[in-house]
């Protein structure tokens, strides 16, 4: 592009006032190496000349307008304006009867979302929608985005509904996560089941965060050998469990009273220095409901010996374990020390 802008000066240079098409071959070039600056100068310029901008043109600068302001979004110096100025163009944009412009429509989308004008980017999905226009999987993607930062999961689901059905779409490793968490957030085991396998299917790529994505959201969803299988695997292949990704595999083995499992998954969370509240009251609701008083009493000291104060929710399971067994001297024990502690009495779970 450095050549055709040289191309372009000289053409000024001696007199030679540029026409439509090199206007818009620069505007497209530019646009194709990225440069948001240099495009929004010959759009203006093209516009100055008093020629209209087409399409084409009009996408290249709203796509790079979109980019250039998450770029300066990431560091902190986004201005407001830039994100209104490319919805201005958009609205600005000659209306026609064609079908819409994917991709136009769909950076659109995004822009409004960043600006959380979410009503208007729902509004443009469903004219998208109704258009019979096949979206692709970034559509999809940038949709689905939107409705969860706007809170609507629902809303969210019926997206992926739609693009479950459309049977050529492939997600990425970045959809697949967001997919996951949706799932998992509004309950749906079987959506979360078959998504699981549909991940061997496609022939995805696992990294860490998958690892941990699949195991925190497949908790309920999956057999616990196949969680355990996926868990152990992740280790083998070098990857580090983040700290909800141990407390969920306790979780599940406390709640399964595979103790030799458990303690493992515990010690390796010590190690690692991710075992955090959650993790020991986590373990201590485990002993506490197979009745392993000794471990659970156990536990609790490693959790202050390890510098956690003992836990409003690490009371409440000893004191359901100790009342649901008729211990009522350990039971009194447990409500004095809560009494001395800053947790509240009347908190507790007292069960006859």
């Amino acid at each position: 592009m450095d050549a055709a802008e040289g191309v372009f000066q000289n053409l000024q240079d001696v007199g030679l006032r540029p026409d439509e098409t090199t206007y818009r071959s620069m505007i497209e070039g530019w646009g194709r190496a990225g440069n948001y600056g240099k495009v929004k100068l010959y759009y203006e310029g093209l516009k100055a000349s008093g020629f209209k901008p087409n399409s084409s043109n009009l996408f290249t600068l709203i796509n790079l307008q979109a980019i250039h302001d998450h770029e300066e979004a990431a560091v902190g110096t986004l201005e407001s304006g830039h994100l209104e100025n490319a919805v201005n163009i958009f609205t600005h944009m000659p209306k026609s009867d064609d079908r819409p412009n994917l991709h136009i429509m769909g950076t659109t989308i995004d822009i409004y979302g960043a600006m959380n004008r979410f009503s208007d980017a729902e509004t443009l999905y469903q004219t998208l929608k109704s258009s019979g226009v096949a979206m692709d999987m970034v559509a999809f993607s940038i949709v689905v985005r939107m409705y969860v930062k706007a809170g609507s999961l629902n809303d969210a689901c019926s997206v992926l509904d739609v693009m479950e059905k459309q049977k050529n779409i492939v997600p990425d490793v970045y959809l697949l996560r967001d997919m996951f968490r949706i799932y998992q957030r509004c309950s749906k085991l079987d959506k979360l089941e078959n998504l699981y396998y549909k991940l061997w299917k496609i022939g995805v790529t696992w990294d860490e965060e998958m690892y941990n994505s699949v195991i925190n959201c497949c908790a309920h969803a999956l057999t616990i050998d196949e969680l355990s299988r996926i868990f152990d695997e992740m280790i083998w292949q070098g990857f580090t469990p983040n700290t909800i990704t141990y407390n969920v595999m306790l979780d599940v083995y406390g709640k399964a009273r595979l103790f030799k499992k458990a303690r493992k998954v515990f010690w390796m969370a010590r190690e690692q220095g991710l075992a955090d509240v959650i993790t020991y009251n986590t373990l201590i609701a485990a002993y506490g409901q197979s009745k392993d008083f000794e471990e659970m009493a156990s536990t609790v000291q490693k959790m202050e010996f390890n510098g956690f104060s003992v836990s409003l929710d690490a009371y409440n399971c000893m004191s359901d374990a100790y009342g649901k067994e008729r211990q009522m001297e350990n039971f009194r024990n447990v409500l004095q020390r809560m009494k001395q502690s800053s947790c509240a009495l009347t908190t507790i779970r007292i069960i006859y």
